[in-house]
């Protein structure tokens, strides 16, 4: 396997014990350093220029989910999100260390903590042809709210109480309150896309798509395939290069192998452990952080998972490295309760003291008046290699507590009806978040009482008041300090054993050039890659 020059990138806080496989893999020479970029939004990795970049040519991707409808705004499933991602755009987007920078909205005035001005982007058309302008804003506040929808991102807007086409080109949000994530929600492509008003209100969102974006979503074929098309009338100037992405849908990991080795495609996504088949070929392989954090879940609303001593003494008993070891073969980073690598939320790995001591755990289970164990039960998605994995490793290192877990395979369309809120009919579980643009994400919106999105159901009144205030505050660093307070909260109170958080493995054919990876999982950067004549 070609080692593309500066592939890959580490931030050496966040390093796990895979450090000498990642070595292996990437086949850097002895002496030659892990992190060859270093980046503030965690983990980054990119295909160093060796052309100069040309437009032209096309591309075929293989992708690893099937995605099933194309409205940005009732859509909130990642697949879908990859597949308009480059078509659809915010008023605000985020760079390589997930800072916040323009997109649609030129420039921004924050003119007190709950009125933002954005002054948008002249000369922007939708791929309609339609010119874009503040009142297309407008309407997606008002698509975001409407009733007869089902947005699943509303609550990341709830503080804008309205918005307003101050003129063509500029908009003014007024908040009801004040909310430090706004900008970050904008920028995440989470129910922020705009789209054209005309043509939204009497359109079918989810069979086809007009955007500002760099390409044009065409041919879409569900459970098949879907295009991208170069936008010749793109606001920005000479990108992008590659005029034609085909994306096809291959589920199974071995198949995109396959493929982007005999050069059927020429990128993909890959899990760890295939990498090693691609030692000694001419395919790049660009490995960094991502956020994809995976967690168990304690339901803190029955018994005895009421108790914190009780939660305590099962995260005590589970070794962290060895789930990772087992079940990702390696690949994955220790993480705390906001996913390590994510700007300067999370908490560092070496400060997360993680230990296994059974002495312990024994002794809290006693003091909640469980000396002798208990039963209970640990429900898994069968659809998901991963937590079955968990399952078997968490039942056996419980049993060493005299704690017996049965565990009951359910598929993913009764594991989601019956063990997600509001039914949250569960003892244990494990879950997995997607990329959140800011710690307000995985910390109010799981943990506070009354976040609708509080799985766990966990209920601590100090907590609630810290996430509370955070998310208030305009100062980073006091916003900061707070949140690392409440990660202390649920490292001791244990609502969730953080497990691990993941690696963005991605297979790139030698003729692709300036590709950058995202901590988001997401291909921001696309639209800057070419091929080489």
């Amino acid at each position: 396997m070609k080692k593309p020059s500066q592939s890959y990138a580490s931030n050496p806080s966040g390093m796990g014990s895979w450090e000498l496989t990642r070595r292996s893999i990437l086949g850097l020479a002895a002496g030659v350093p892990i992190g060859t970029v270093l980046a503030a939004g965690g983990l980054r990795s990119s295909l160093a220029q060796e052309s100069t970049p040309v437009r032209g040519g096309s591309v075929v991707a293989a992708v690893e989910a099937d995605w099933n409808g194309m409205d940005p705004h009732t859509n909130g499933q990642f697949a879908s999100l990859y597949a308009w991602e480059k078509t659809y755009q915010s008023l605000v987007t985020f760079d390589e260390t997930l800072q916040i920078v323009p997109d649609l909205a030129e420039s921004w005035e924050i003119l007190d903590p709950q009125t933002y001005v954005f002054h948008l982007r002249p000369g922007v058309l939708f791929h309609n042809g339609a010119e874009f302008t503040s009142d297309d804003v407008v309407f997606w506040h008002e698509r975001l709210n409407n009733e007869d929808l089902v947005v699943p991102y509303r609550a990341w807007f709830n503080a804008i109480g309205s918005v307003e086409a101050v003129d063509p080109l500029t908009v003014q949000f007024n908040l009801d309150f004040p909310y430090s994530p706004l900008l970050a929600n904008l920028a995440s492509m989470r129910g922020s896309a705009i789209v054209p008003r005309a043509w939204a209100e009497s359109a079918d969102l989810n069979a086809e798509a007009f955007g500002t974006g760099p390409y044009k979503l065409t041919n879409i074929l569900p459970q098949d395939s879907y295009r991208w098309e170069l936008n010749a009338d793109y606001w920005e100037p000479d990108i992008p290069y590659i005029e034609s992405v085909d994306h096809k849908l291959l589920l199974e990991p071995a198949a995109r192998l396959t493929a982007v080795m005999t050069g059927t495609a020429q990128f993909t996504t890959l899990p760890g452990d295939l990498t090693t088949t691609l030692e000694g070929t001419d395919v790049n392989v660009l490995i960094g952080d991502k956020a994809l954090y995976w967690h168990i879940q304690f339901n803190c609303s029955r018994e005895p998972f009421t108790d914190p001593r009780v939660r305590k003494a099962l995260s005590l008993a589970v070794d962290h490295q060895e789930i990772i070891d087992k079940v990702l073969g390696g690949y994955g980073t220790l993480t705390g309760p906001v996913p390590t690598g994510h700007t300067d939320w999370y908490i560092p790995v070496d400060e997360l003291n993680y230990e296994v001591d059974l002495d312990q755990a024994r002794s809290l289970l006693a003091e909640a008046g469980l000396a002798d164990g208990f039963s209970t039960t640990y429900k898994a998605n069968s659809n998901l290699a991963e937590d079955i994995a968990v399952a078997q490793i968490l039942k056996e290192r419980l049993s060493e507590i005299n704690v017996d877990v049965e565990i009951i395979q359910i598929d993913q369309t009764r594991w989601v009806s019956e063990t997600q809120p509001p039914t949250s009919d569960y003892d244990i579980r494990a879950n997995a978040n997607s990329f959140y643009p800011d710690a307000d994400g995985y910390l109010y919106n799981h943990y506070h009482t009354d976040a609708g999105f509080n799985q766990t159901r966990f209920s601590n009144a100090e907590y609630d008041e810290i996430v509370t205030e955070a998310r208030q505050l305009s100062d980073h660093e006091a916003r900061r300090e707070l949140y690392f307070r409440a990660q202390q909260i649920i490292l001791d109170e244990a609502p969730i054993i953080p497990l691990w958080n993941g690696l963005n493995i991605e297979a790139l054919a030698p003729s692709l050039q300036g590709y950058k990876q995202s901590y988001t999982g997401r291909r921001l950067f696309f639209d800057e890659t070419w091929l080489a004549s």
